[in-house]
């Protein structure tokens, strides 16, 4: 009797799964071979078997509407693929993690659920789904009739799947081309099964300590578990096959031994995935990896930094994945600290706590675009951010130094690092990297932004007019009221966006002390570089 050897996912996951193989009672079983031509290829296309299987959802793999591969030999399968089997596999599996349990569950082994590409990864983590650790404990019986085993050179990409990928990575920005390869992965599936069997099965599973894992298939009382400590719903009902009031009213053995036709055999467990990207040619695969290189991207808020003045660094690169969802800052008159919560549940450190902390937080579908910030040679005094939405959020900190914008160039906030040091019991910021990742989800595509250099001089109080015309392609400056003496003493401007059915004119807040007024003609605009729409309207 043969069993399948463990493999290395398996044993570092967990050193005590327990792997039975019992065929010696068993009753002869329906032949698949029994099955015509016909039955056999409407079997195995009934049960998707060259589908992909989506797998960023941590509840559990979801099944493609579309068939991704294809058998380069023609038709829908090899019959040197298929091998007929008669065993009770019975199986104690314990996981780290809420996610592979749930995975674990529906009949995906360890190294399995472990088959990740950094896609797929970034697929996860995007999904902002809360994963628990801690241990759960399967508990798995499975009877196996039937084993599909396909050799990956055997597959070939449906033609669609490979048109959609290299349409995307012909598409014009960095940010088009990988969201629309993942919608292709949505669409087409993230991997898809290599070794799997047909069967029946029956698995239940729960945290490790309300298992009873010295207590056999035989002596369980099914009729009990939705009044005990498990959820008859959802980890105690069979999976696939067999009848479930036959286990109830008669137990194990009854439902062991219970016939079920060739024809109404379900998948009960996956060994191997194949992440779909490996179908495609090596140049299209090596294309994919460098576009995904450059998810992350950095911009810097130049600081001097001498090495011998010590300090707490932070990165927050191992949550580049994930979407922002709060920001929280410390501040009094500089910027001691700044922390980001994601949406899984997560939260980044700075390591700075000093003078008063201020949130700012996003809507479910808001993210980070630009970073104004305001610093000289060595300390970071302000920062102020701006969303997709448009908003604006307050100016932290103080004003001193120069004002700089940093932007995502289509990409989202993902993460800051830097080097924070302590002066005069304060934390001071003297480094600081902005972590930028292209987004894969589909933003509101905002107007071309071409920005000048600073001109001026530092302090003050500083001011924002980007609500009024930032988040518009059709907005520009139409009127600019000056206040002035000797020297620059207010300021005012008024905004034009003008659309196809309406125009809207905004007058921004005054800026600064009254004195007398001078004011730009109607129809007198500032530079094309400044308003790149202005010209001929």
């Amino acid at each position: 009797m043969s069993q399948d050897p463990p493999t290395t996912g398996e044993q570092v996951q967990d050193q005590n799964n327990q792997n039975h193989d019992i065929n010696s009672e068993l009753p002869f079983p329906i032949m698949f071979t029994s099955l015509t031509e016909t039955e056999m290829q409407g079997f195995l296309h009934v049960n998707h078997a060259l589908h992909g299987l989506l797998i960023n959802d941590s509840s559990g793999p979801i099944r493609s509407k579309q068939q991704v591969a294809m058998f380069k030999g023609g038709g829908y399968y090899s019959a040197t693929w298929i091998r007929e089997v008669n065993n009770l596999k019975l199986e104690t599996i314990n996981t780290q993690s809420e996610r592979d349990s749930n995975y674990v569950h529906l009949g995906w082994s360890l190294s399995a659920v472990a088959t990740q590409t950094p896609w797929i990864s970034a697929r996860i983590a995007r999904e902002n789904q809360t994963t628990e650790k801690g241990r759960w404990t399967t508990r798995r019986a499975t009877l196996q009739r039937l084993r599909v085993e396909i050799a990956q050179d055997d597959l070939m990409p449906k033609p669609g799947f490979e048109q959609e990928i290299k349409a995307a990575l012909m598409l014009s920005t960095m940010t088009e081309k990988i969201v629309a390869v993942h919608e292709a992965l949505n669409r087409w599936g993230d991997v898809v099964p290599l070794l799997y069997d047909f069967g029946i099965s029956i698995s239940f599973t729960d945290l490790a300590e309300n298992i009873d894992t010295d207590r056999s298939w035989w002596g369980i009382n099914y009729s009990l578990l939705g009044t005990t400590r498990f959820n008859m719903e959802k980890r105690a009902t069979p999976n696939f096959g067999g009848s479930a009031r036959v286990i109830v009213e008669r137990g194990f053995g009854e439902w062991m031994y219970q016939e079920v036709d060739a024809k109404e055999w379900s998948l009960t467990r996956i060994h191997k995935v194949l992440p779909t990207f490996q179908l495609l040619e090596k140049d299209l695969q090596e294309e994919l990896a460098d576009l995904h290189s450059k998810i992350i991207s950095f911009s810097n808020v130049q600081l001097s930094y001498c090495a011998t003045e010590g300090g707490i660094t932070w990165d927050d690169c191992p949550h580049a994945l994930k979407c922002v969802n709060q920001l929280h800052v410390h501040c009094g008159d500089r910027i001691n600290g700044l922390s980001l919560v994601y949406k899984d549940g997560t939260q980044s450190n700075s390591g700075g706590t000093g003078d008063t902390k201020h949130s700012f937080e996003l809507a479910v579908d808001e993210h980070i675009t630009d970073i104004l910030t305001w610093a000289d040679s060595r300390i970071l005094y302000g920062i102020q951010f701006i969303t997709t939405k448009n908003r604006l959020s307050p100016h932290y900190g103080g004003a001193p130094g120069t004002p700089a914008l940093l932007t995502a160039g289509g990409g989202i906030l993902a993460g800051f690092s830097g080097l924070l040091v302590n002066e005069n019991d304060q934390d001071s910021m003297r480094r600081l990297q902005v972590s930028v990742t292209s987004t894969v989800v589909r933003l509101t595509r905002l107007a071309t932004r071409i920005y000048t250099e600073y001109i001026g001089g530092s302090g003050g109080g500083p001011f924002n007019d980007w609500e009024y015309s930032g988040g518009s392609h059709n907005a520009y400056i139409s009127s600019i009221d000056v206040q002035c003496g000797s020297q620059i003493d207010g300021i005012q401007f008024t905004y034009t966006d003008k659309s196809i059915h309406n125009v809207h004119v905004t007058k921004a807040p005054y800026h600064g002390v009254y004195r007398e007024l001078e004011t730009t003609r109607p129809g007198q605009f500032l530079h094309d570089y400044l308003s790149p729409r202005t010209k001929g309207v």
